[in-house]
């Protein structure tokens, strides 16, 4: 249905705004189905022909199957991850309806091969059986429970931030509420361990800035060629969104992307705001020489 372009929008109900689907910024397109029933485990494949099986990849879930691996994979990346995975699985162990924690816990010793991709392999090897690591306990369900799981919720934080639009700050059209979307989007794509890592760097700038001082840091997503920028300030909300605007459209010219999210916010303290910028076209024109001063404020990365 979205190939053949009967479907051309989702609605956003939390924002309540539609966000139409543009297909050319999709490379991989999986199909879920969700049956609403209760049975003894079953494999639903046995039930459908071959040749009538959908044109894209497809998982079937239970109701029960599918709150299970939502309850696992606790993010939108590790979602889409087990998507591709679950799908990879099929030739090499049998995916059962209604069997969701045991189709997890079969596929974990063929970790390995399944996350055996090119750009897996190009990680040193402690990184790769890292990577396979994490996953494994995403597939046990034991990542919730790990001790730094706390860290990750920061982040968790932040996306319930961009979705609670102040109206009497921004008003309420459908640009904003667009702009919102995006900004969860972006972070929502954000793994679990990677949350884990982002939220402890979030505590340990939030901390540092309370002297007073402006503390920054800057992470690149190279895959998708995506900024992420986070300032910690004590300036109040009008100053800082003027400098934080400034410094994002610098931080295009310096790391090479386009594509910018920033999140400002106060030092650990009473009371808590964020602010973003989301840039996807570049601010200043190649003829503009943005000043030194400005790009200087920005850290230097490997």
């Amino acid at each position: 249905m979205l190939k053949e372009g009967i479907v051309t929008e989702f609605e956003n109900e939390v924002l309540g705004t539609k966000i139409k689907i543009d297909l050319t910024k999709h490379k991989c397109i999986y199909g879920v189905i969700i049956l609403a029933q209760c049975s003894q485990p079953y494999n639903p494949l046995n039930f459908i022909s071959q040749s009538n099986w959908p044109n894209i990849p497809f998982n079937i879930f239970s109701l029960n199957d599918f709150v299970i691996t939502c309850r696992r994979m606790t993010t939108a990346g590790d979602l889409i991850c087990y998507i591709e995975l679950r799908w990879d699985s099929k030739e090499k162990i049998k995916i059962l309806i209604n069997d969701e924690e045991n189709n997890m816990l079969k596929m974990v010793p063929l970790l390995p091969q399944l996350l055996s991709t090119d750009s897996l392999k190009k990680l040193e090897l402690s990184k790769q059986e890292n990577t396979i690591k994490i996953f494994s306990e995403k597939l046990k369900g034991e990542i919730t429970s790990d001790s730094d799981f706390k860290y990750s919720l920061l982040v968790d934080d932040i996306i319930s931030r961009a979705h609670d639009i102040d109206i009497s700050v921004f008003g309420d059209s459908e640009d904003v509420k667009i702009c919102a979307h995006k900004i969860a989007t972006c972070l929502g794509y954000l793994t679990r361990e990677r949350r884990v890592v982002i939220g402890k760097k979030i505590l340990e700038f939030a901390d540092k800035a309370r002297d007073g001082s402006i503390q920054k840091f800057v992470h690149l997503q190279k895959p998708i060629k995506q900024i992420y920028i986070y300032i910690f300030t004590s300036m109040n909300r009008k100053v800082r969104g003027q400098y934080f605007e400034a410094l994002c459209a610098a931080a295009q010219v310096k790391y090479g992307y386009n594509k910018v999210l920033g999140i400002i916010t106060e030092p650990i303290g009473s009371g808590r705001s964020y602010d973003f910028v989301f840039l996807e076209e570049r601010r200043f024109p190649p003829s503009v020489q943005v000043p030194d001063e400005i790009l200087k404020q920005l850290p230097d990365l490997e």
